[in-house]
């Protein structure tokens, strides 16, 4: 008798890994079809002394991060290895000791069959590469040139946000933490931060846990680095129907959104990933990640940006669904 056939489907991808897909696609173009595998497999093969620091959320981002550096076309598996490594280590002559740890890893046994060995083999071939342009070995530096410098400052300056879509408020929080009282001579009083903090985190959630503010939210009350404002208190209920009725007014406004409800619009645009970055005049840049009915984002009443309130030291640009999407 033979043996029935499985008739389970392949497991789907996530929420996470839909976003990051995006994300990686935004930043690589064609090459995010090899570019993320293959900087899985150098953050696999790295030391523990390096990958015990990092969460999942960290090297997500030192990843992306790297991608958004290394940028479309050719060479960009190249690219994106030495940003990503870079940042991990930053001195020259650390550096060279990680690669070639990498590379005896990456080389260690013979790569599997299939995709995960071809992603295997451009990971090493990238490692080598680097090493060679370090003038770590004799051989001369092939076409792939050394990442850039400034690079490990540049991908520094990424991080991720869970709550991308906060940004279609911008138009209201000023009216909105006036009317709360936390605005003096245009700025937040400093005592009011967190309540600030904790009014974005309910526009985002309709019951969110006491917590530090998002990377995105940071931004949009215009905290400078290193500022630990803290924990989100527990909003009151006039706060909470207050943070209701603007939801509803957003709705109302946005008429391709129908009947939408406001935990559906905070389900399918305020709680999306984004990448959090600079532009070339290291203005900051908020990349979103692509959604399946991004296209009511044409019916918007108000620009998405750039978003410049008045206590943000600087204009944020957002780059949220490509004109051919």
């Amino acid at each position: 008798m033979g043996t029935a056939r499985s008739t389970e489907s392949p497991p789907q991808p996530g929420a996470r890994e839909v976003a990051l897909a995006g994300l990686y696609e935004a930043a690589l173009g064609d090459a995010a079809a090899t570019v993320p595998g293959m900087l899985d497999q150098i953050a696999e093969a790295l030391p523990a002394s390096l990958k015990g620091p990092l969460d999942r959320d960290g090297l997500d981002a030192a990843k992306l991060a790297a991608a958004a550096v290394a940028g479309p076309g050719p060479g960009a598996a190249g690219r994106a290895a030495g940003a990503f490594l870079e940042a991990l280590a930053s001195d020259d002559a650390e550096r060279i000791v990680l690669l070639r740890g990498l590379a005896a890893r990456l080389g260690y046994a013979a790569p599997a069959p299939g995709p995960q060995g071809t992603l295997r083999r451009t990971a090493r071939a990238a490692v080598e590469d680097l090493l060679r342009a370090a003038g770590a070995t004799p051989a001369p530096a092939p076409a792939r040139a050394a990442p850039p410098a400034g690079i490990a400052r540049e991908a520094a300056t990424h991080s991720l946000t869970e709550r991308a879509g906060l940004v279609l408020f911008h138009p209201y929080l000023r009216m909105l933490f006036d009317r709360l009282g936390l605005i003096e001579a245009r700025q937040i009083r400093a005592d009011g931060l967190p309540r600030a903090a904790a009014l974005l985190a309910a526009l985002a959630e309709a019951a969110p846990a006491p917590r530090l503010p998002d990377p995105l939210e940071r931004l949009l009350l215009g905290l400078p680095d290193g500022t630990r404002p803290e924990p989100c208190p527990t909003l009151a209920p006039a706060e909470i129907a207050l943070i209701d009725s603007l939801i509803r007014s957003v709705i109302g406004q946005w008429t391709r959104l129908g009947k939408t409800s406001p935990e559906g619009l905070r389900a399918t645009f305020i709680r999306r990933r984004g990448l959090i970055g600079t532009d070339a005049r290291g203005a900051p840049r908020l990349t979103v990640a692509p959604g399946p009915f991004d296209m009511l984002l044409d019916g918007l009443p108000w620009a998405l940006g750039p978003i410049r309130l008045p206590w943000m030291p600087e204009a944020l640009s957002v780059i949220w669904r490509n004109a051919d999407d």
